[in-house]
C-alpha cells in the first residue's frame, strides 16, 4: 500500500512540474512575441525618412516637379511676351528674305551671277588674295597721308581705377577707333599707350588684332611720357579734356592729340586734366559750345566719339559743325547755332555702334526669364 501511495505522489509531482514548465515556456513565448513586436515597431522607419537608393527617389521628385511646372499654364503677361518674341522672329526672317530678294533682283538687272561671285569670294578668302589686295591699296593710297597728319594717342593709364565693366567698354571703344581710322579717307597714326592688363587681354581675344599694326596702329605698355620723351616731343602733345579752359580752334598736323582712356560714367572727374597738368602738358577741349546751341546730357564724350570727330573735322574740310553733327549720337539732341545748315547723314561708325547696342530680336524665349 505504501508503495502505491508513493508512486501516486511521484506522478503528482511530475505532473505539477510539467505544468509549471509549460507555463514558464508559455510566458516566455508571450514575452518574446511582444518584445519582437515592439522591436519591429521601433525599427520600422517612417516613410518620409526612408533613405533613397543613389538619389533615385529625389531625382524622380525633381522630374515630377519639372513636369508640373511645364504643365502649368502661362500667365497673360508671359503669353504676351511669347507672342511678341514670335512676331519679332517672324519679322526678322521676312526682312532678311526681302533683302536677299532685292540683292538678287539688282544682280539680275545688272547681268551678274551671284553664285559665281560667291564662289570667287570664297576662293579669294582661302588663298588670301583679297586681304593682300586691300593691304596694297592701303599702302598706296592711305599710308602716305598718315605720315603728313597729326597723331592721336589713347592713354590707357587709368585701368586700375576702373571697374571690370568699364575696362570692357574701353576695349570696345578702342576697336571702334581702329575701325574708323581704317575706313577713313584721311587716316592718322593711332597709338595706344600704357596698354596692358585686362584691356590688352580683351583686345587679344579680337580676331586679327595682331594684324592691326599694318594700318597706322601701334600699342605699347609704356606710358605716354616714356614713348615721346625719347623723341623730345612732349611739347607737341595736347591733352584733350572737357575740363580744360582752352578751346581748340583748329588741328595742327605737327601736334600729338591725346585722349584719356577713361570710362567712368562721371565717377572719376578731372582725372585726365590732373594727369596732364602733373606732366606739364598742354590741354584743350573740343569747341562744342561754340558750334552747338543745344546739347542734352553730359559734354563728356566717349573715346571713339572724340577720335571720330577729329577724323571728320578733316574729312569735312575743317568744319567742326559738320563733324559734330555727324558723329554725336542722336540721344544728345544736339542743334547747331546756324539752323540753316542741314545736318549731315550719320557716319558708318555711329550706325555700327547703334547696331551693336541694339537688342537682338532672336534672343531666348522671354517667358523663361
Amino acid at each position: 500500500m505504501s508503495s502505491k501511495v508513493d508512486e501516486k505522489k511521484e506522478e503528482t509531482k511530475e505532473l505539477t512540474s510539467v505544468a509549471a514548465g509549460d507555463g514558464e515556456e508559455g510566458n516566455k513565448s508571450v514575452t518574446e512575441d511582444s518584445t519582437s513586436t515592439e522591436k519591429k515597431e521601433d525599427t520600422t522607419p517612417p516613410v518620409a525618412s526612408t533613405p533613397s537608393d543613389n538619389g533615385v527617389s529625389s531625382s524622380s521628385n525633381n522630374e515630377q516637379k519639372d513636369k508640373e511646372s511645364e504643365e502649368k499654364p502661362l500667365s497673360k503677361s508671359q503669353m504676351k511676351k511669347r507672342k511678341r518674341w514670335e512676331r519679332a522672329i517672324e519679322a526678322k526672317k521676312k526682312r532678311k528674305q526681302h533683302e536677299k530678294d532685292l540683292k538678287a533682283a539688282k544682280a539680275k538687272a545688272e547681268g551678274r551671277d551671284l553664285d559665281q561671285e560667291r564662289r570667287m569670294l570664297e576662293q579669294r578668302t582661302q588663298d588670301g588674295a583679297g586681304k593682300r589686295k586691300r593691304l596694297e591699296e592701303w599702302e598706296n593710297t592711305k599710308a602716305p597721308l598718315v605720315k603728313k597728319s597729326w597723331q592721336v594717342v589713347l592713354d590707357c593709364s587709368f585701368e586700375t581705377q576702373m571697374t571690370k565693366k568699364e575696362v570692357s567698354s574701353l576695349s570696345s571703344q578702342i576697336r571702334y577707333c581702329y575701325a574708323s581710322n581704317r575706313r577713313n579717307n584721311h587716316p592718322c597714326q593711332l597709338t595706344i599707350s600704357s596698354l596692358a592688363g585686362k584691356t590688352l587681354a580683351n583686345l587679344h581675344n579680337v580676331s586679327g588684332f595682331d594684324e592691326w599694326t599694318q594700318r597706322a596702329f601701334s600699342h605699347s605698355d609704356k606710358s605716354l611720357e616714356e614713348i615721346f620723351a625719347a623723341d623730345n616731343r612732349l611739347n607737341d602733345i595736347v591733352y584733350l579734356t572737357s575740363d580744360s579752359e582752352t578751346v581748340i580752334e583748329e588741328l595742327d598736323n605737327s601736334k600729338i592729340y591725346v585722349i584719356g582712356g577713361i570710362v567712368d560714367r562721371n565717377r572719376l572727374p578731372r582725372m585726365a586734366i590732373d594727369r596732364a597738368e602733373k606732366l606739364g602738358l598742354a590741354t584743350a577741349r573740343l569747341p562744342l559750345e561754340h558750334h552747338l546751341k543745344k546739347m542734352q546730357g553730359t559734354k563728356v564724350l566717349t573715346c571713339n566719339h572724340v577720335f571720330e570727330i577729329l577724323l571728320k573735322y578733316r574729312e569735312h574740310g575743317n568744319d567742326w559743325e559738320k563733324a559734330l553733327l555727324e558723329v554725336l549720337p542722336s540721344r544728345k539732341d544736339i542743334a547747331v547755332k546756324n539752323e540753316n545748315q542741314p545736318p549731315p547723314p550719320k557716319s558708318d561708325q555711329d550706325m555700327h555702334t547703334n547696331k551693336e547696342t541694339k537688342k537682338d530680336d532672336a534672343k531666348d524665349d522671354p517667358t523663361k526669364k
